[in-house]
């Protein structure tokens, strides 16, 4: 296998520049830590190298640090939702509850209406009855 900076093999600018990216992002889309480096004289990239190497270390606690916070964030942010989420279950189960307490309600008025007009059929039969 080759290494990606032999010298066996002319790489493009595209190559290269594909290359740096992989090193030069922190790869956490929360995280906002890029740099470019730009060949200022045709060829002169490859000794360019050494230095961006030694920066990509340096700056590796920095992109931790930011990493580090970005994943703090976003377990805030997703203990937040739950807690709305549980709220909003909560609203749910409460609008609910009144729902089927109405629902109860009307359930037991019309119970109470058919029972009435049973009595009233009741009581007819009965004085007629009691007249015949």
């Amino acid at each position: 296998m080759q290494k990606p900076f032999s010298r066996r093999r002319h790489r493009s600018r595209e190559e290269i520049a594909t290359i740096l990216s992989t090193f030069d992002r922190s790869g956490q889309s929360a995280v906002a830590w890029e740099k470019q480096w730009r060949e200022t004289n045709p060829g002169g990239l490859p000794a360019k190298i050494p230095g961006i190497v030694r920066e990509l270390e340096r700056e590796a606690s920095t992109i931790a640090k930011l990493v580090e916070e970005a994943e703090h964030q976003a377990k805030l942010e997703r203990q937040r939702w739950e807690e709305e989420r549980r709220e909003q279950d909560l609203r749910d189960a409460e609008r609910l509850r009144v729902k089927n307490i109405e629902a109860s309600r009307e359930q037991l008025f019309t119970i109470i209406k058919a029972w009435g007009v049973a009595k009233r059929i009741e009581g007819f039969f009965e004085d007629a009855e009691r007249r015949a």
